[in-house]
């Protein structure tokens, strides 16, 4: 279970004066060190960045932070990390989270910088009108 999350840095770094037609928006989460924060309540210290890539060399919006992390596996995952390796369970979970947290705050950012957001929002478009032609009684089956 996360816990909290931090942020310690935050970069925007915006290279075009009018943004292209088309564009290409990517983002990334990495967990960038594994730490064992308190033994006893199974918590976790774990540090990550976030980027945010509008191609082609549009813009980019960097965060780094930390979570806390709390779980009864919390040996397992740290183990793991230690030998190179992340647990995949504990890695989406991280991930996941990640996103969600991340592309929220980058929502806002891009705001300031006048940049699409990160996440497309849905959108409502008018209800097309469609016209069917009618079928002759005799065309009409009912499969059962």
């Amino acid at each position: 279970m996360i816990l909290n999350v931090f942020f310690e840095e935050l970069k925007v770094d915006k290279k075009a004066k009018e943004l292209p037609k088309t564009m290409n928006i990517r983002s990334e989460p990495k967990i960038i060190d594994v730490k064992i924060e308190d033994e006893d309540r199974g918590i976790l210290r774990i540090k990550f960045e976030f980027k945010i890539d509008y191609r082609p060399n549009v813009a980019k919006i960097y965060m780094k932070g930390f979570l806390f992390y709390s779980t009864n596996e919390w040996k397992k995952y740290f183990e793991s990390w230690k030998k190179g390796k992340i647990d995949q369970r504990f890695d989406v979970e991280i991930k996941n989270f990640l996103l969600q947290k991340c592309l929220s705050f980058g929502i806002k950012i891009a705001e300031e910088f006048k940049l699409p957001p990160p996440l497309p929002f849905p959108r409502i478009v008018p209800k097309r009108k469609i016209f069917f032609k009618r079928k002759e009684q005799s065309e009409i089956r009912y499969i059962g």
